[in-house]
Parts: structure tokens; sequence; C-alpha cells
């Protein structure tokens, strides 16, 4: 079975890939067996500076998250997440939090590619610029020359309003996203931590969408999830050295890996006084989650 098409995901056409793992959560094997899993991926890298991202990009990478948080949710003996944790996902996820937030880049990510700011502007000035030229030297001819075409206008930018939405979107399932990956994964937790993913996490708590702030939290929560274990009660819990049933190391000793997950939950405390009983009940599992966890 070879990897789907651009257009499976595409918003002009039907998405039938992503319909198939909503409801058929066994071709997982299939996708991750061809590695069509780094199609999903490539959605969320940046596109190349010297053109502007097209139109429809926010909605393809909505559709790409959907696809690999699906990827990620209950695959057996957590194929999905190794494979996507292989394809530098929590720094790709981290980087377009960065793009969202208008956050530099530290330097220990100084070599994963970044959109440059207000690239797409200059493209739509430059393109404006060309035709009221083109439209200046046509009327400089003389009347019996026939009038040179001009180029096409540049297409017109999304709304504010769709904007925000598109954007609010991304944000949800970008949380959602690494909520899967980190889910009961001390390796891809560690990972997320190095990729800073906590911190641009709790940025999303002071954004105005309430599902957005609910979904930031529902993801810190995985964060600080105990490891998967096979009936051994607490003898796998990371304590000791954030080890899993595989015998993965979540890096780190024990007093440390406690340590910046009681940290984020304090931070995370911010979110008491919200007004939102969606937000307060993903609070309380953050906590009940560390309680858990540690004591």
């Amino acid at each position: 079975r070879s990897p789907p098409s651009p257009s499976l995901i595409c918003p002009e056409s039907p998405p039938p890939w992503r319909q198939v793992l909503l409801f058929d959560p066994s071709c997982q094997h299939d996708v991750l067996r061809d590695s069509a899993h780094s199609f999903f991926l490539d959605f969320l890298r940046p596109p190349p500076p010297a053109a502007p991202p097209p139109a429809a990009l926010p909605l393809q990478r909505v559709l790409a998250l959907f696809s690999i948080a699906s990827l990620c949710d209950r695959s057996a003996a957590g194929a999905g997440q190794e494979r996507c944790l292989e394809g530098a996902l929590p720094l790709l996820l981290a980087q377009s939090m960065r793009e969202s937030h208008g956050v530099v880049s530290s330097d220990s990510h100084a070599g994963l590619a970044t959109l440059e700011p207000g690239e797409p502007h200059f493209a739509a000035a430059a393109a404006v610029a060309a035709t009221a030229a083109a439209a200046t030297a046509a009327q400089q001819q003389p009347q019996q020359q026939p009038r040179q075409p001009s180029p096409p206008p540049p297409p017109s930018p999304p709304s504010p309003q769709q904007a925000a939405e598109a954007s609010a979107l991304l944000a949800q399932w970008r949380c959602l996203c690494a909520s899967r990956l980190c889910d009961a994964r001390p390796a891809a937790q560690h990972a997320a931590r190095e990729a800073q993913l906590p911190a641009l996490l709790l940025l999303e708590l002071q954004s105005p969408e309430v599902e957005t702030r609910a979904c930031a939290l529902y993801a810190l929560c995985s964060l600080c999830s105990p490891p998967a274990n096979d009936g051994a009660g607490r003898a796998n819990n990371d304590s000791s050295g954030g080890v899993s049933a595989g015998g993965a190391g979540g890096g780190g000793s024990g007093e440390a890996d406690a340590c910046w997950r009681l940290q984020l939950g304090a931070l995370a405390l911010q979110s008491v006084a919200d007004g939102s009983m969606l937000v307060r009940a993903q609070l309380c599992r953050l906590i009940v989650t560390l309680a858990r966890r540690h004591l």
C-alpha cells in the first residue's frame, strides 16, 4: 500500500484518509509500515522561503496534526509514538508554536529551519508593485499597439476572523498532538522537554480561546503522566530514573525528573482563576496526575 497522495488531506477534496484513521484504527500498522507518517510530518515543516505559503496551509496542517495524533493514539506497543519521535515531532511542534507566538528559537535549535517573518507580505507587495508597473507601461504605449495583459492580482488574504479561527484550531491540534505523543511515554516526555514544549504550552494558557487553554492543560497532563506498565503497579514509575516498562530511560535522575514536573504544575496553577469549567476540569486532571505520580 503506497503512501497517501497530497490530495487526500487537501481541503478542496474529501479527506478519506483521516476518516479511515478515525473509524479504523487497525490501519495504523499499514501507515507506519510504509513510513507514510513522514508525509504528514512534512506538512509541519516550513515551506521554502522563496515561495509564500498557500492560503490552505493552516487547514492542511490541522488535518496532518489530526492524522499524526491518530497514529500515536493507542498504537500497538507505542509504535506510532516511536516513529513520530524519530521524525522529530517535538521539535516540529515547538517550531510551529514559536512561529505562532513570535518567539525566537534558542541557540540549541538553531539548526532547525524557521520561517522568515513577513515573507508572505513582501511577496504580496512585490506582486502589487509589478502589477502597477505593468499598468503604467501599458498606458504610456501608443494607442495603436495592443495593450499588454497585466498579471493577475495576488490572492486576497483571509479576513481577520478567518485567520483567528484557523490559528486557534491549529493551536488546539498542536496541543492534542503533543498529548498523544507524550502520554505514558517517558522518552517522548524527555524529548518534549528538550524541545521546550512545556514552556510553550504554558504560553497557550494565555489564549483568549477556552478550547485552546483546555487543550494546553490536557497536553501538560500527558507530559506529567506516569509511564505505561504491564500491571506491575508503581514498580515501573520513573521516580528512580524515568524507566518505563520497556526499559527506555526518561532522562535525568528521579529527583530532577520530578522537580521539573512539579514546577510545571505550579506554573499551570495560574489557571485556577480561569472562569471556564472546562479549563478548571483539565487543571484538576493535572493536579491528580502529579499527585498519583509523585506522592
